[in-house]
């Protein structure tokens, strides 16, 4: 089994890191977040289609370059390191595996064609108002009057919604449960009967929004593949996104980790350094209190305080009781020893 990149992935990352530090950087970011779609819709059409990231992940017979997941979580993870704004995941990691695990082979072609040439955004509608994830949260119905289907309810967190050109709605036959009688209808956002309601996130970078459904007609057409059978083509899906989304969340977490211990220009132990910082959460810790500056020398004192040991007086740093509440602090008085070496 390989587990180190190839050097063509190795390639792709670099590629993506080295466009994404020019075009993604926090002001560009900030600017972006203002504008319509919560997005830079510039920075989107030079992704997807210019550079061709949407149709990476998507056969070659589609128009995509025919190479895998491994490659397209590259590209998400980098997006993470930059918190770019854009309609990459819902489209391309979300939509795309949808179509492309549902879709009848006249769908696939059209569908895929248009994702990999950076023509379509899509919005997924996968769950409620409770926020279940699907199967169990579906909350829109698909019913039908003769020939004529129907779609009514409420989906929510509906990423990009307000910015797609396409609705990809998980909706569930009359009376059934679970993982039964799902399918996905494809919506215009503009079609009469569908109002979107844009949510006010904590992050800014994931736009959602609320969509009712109120008798929104559909003809046969607009039903990806079959009628009831999208569960097991939905969950292969889904399992692709989770993947994506955790890698998107592992760029976020290493840009972190570079920026407090790993990344010789903003941190280390040289005279420039930024001060580190000491937070603490337990039953006995006390609420939302500021500390006074303390040292990294001073958390095995507070450590062996805390765990009821006495504390070696020939030890850099001190116990630092400011972090526990006063009823803990004077039940316990500091012991000390004249040291642990032996």
């Amino acid at each position: 089994m390989q587990f180190a990149h190839s050097e063509e992935q190795r390639l792709i990352r670099e590629s993506a890191r080295d466009f994404l530090a020019a075009r993604a950087g926090p002001a560009q970011r900030r600017t972006a977040l203002e504008q319509p779609g919560a997005y830079d819709a510039q920075l989107w059409r030079e992704m997807a289609g210019t550079l061709g990231w949407a149709g990476l992940a998507i056969a070659s017979e589609h128009g995509g370059a025919g190479l895998g997941w491994v490659e397209l979580c590259i590209l998400q993870e980098e997006q993470g390191r930059y918190l770019v704004p854009s309609p990459f995941f819902s489209t391309v990691a979300l939509a795309a595996p949808l179509i492309e695990a549902a879709g009848s082979a006249a769908q696939r072609h059209t569908l895929l064609g248009r994702i990999a040439r950076g023509e379509l955004r899509i919005g997924c509608v996968l769950s409620g108002v409770d926020g279940r994830p699907p199967s169990q949260g579906v909350a829109v119905e698909l019913g039908s009057r003769g020939e004529v289907r129907t779609l009514n309810g409420v989906g929510d967190f509906v990423i990009h919604a307000d910015s797609a050109d396409l609705l990809l709605v998980l909706a569930r036959a009359p009376g059934s449960a679970g993982a039964e009688g799902l399918s996905i209808a494809m919506v215009s956002p503009s079609a009469a009967g569908v109002a979107i309601h844009p949510h006010v996130m904590l992050d800014l970078t994931r736009p959602m929004s609320r969509i009712e459904f109120t008798d929104v007609t559909l003809d046969r057409e607009q039903i990806l593949g079959e009628t009831g059978a999208a569960s097991g083509p939905a969950e292969r899906a889904f399992n692709l996104a989770r993947i994506a989304l955790a890698s998107e969340a592992l760029g976020s977490a290493e840009r972190l980790l570079e920026m407090t211990i790993g990344d010789p220009d903003l941190s280390g132990t040289h005279e420039g350094a930024p001060d580190g910082f000491l937070m603490a959460y337990g039953a006995t810790v006390s609420r939302a209190r500021l500390l006074p500056r303390g040292s990294v020398v001073d958390v095995v004192p507070t450590l062996l305080y805390f765990l009821g040991l006495p504390i070696g007086r020939d030890m850099d740093g001190y116990a630092r009781t400011d972090v526990f509440q006063r009823g803990y602090t004077d039940e316990r008085p500091i012991t000390f020893i004249p040291t642990y070496d032996r």
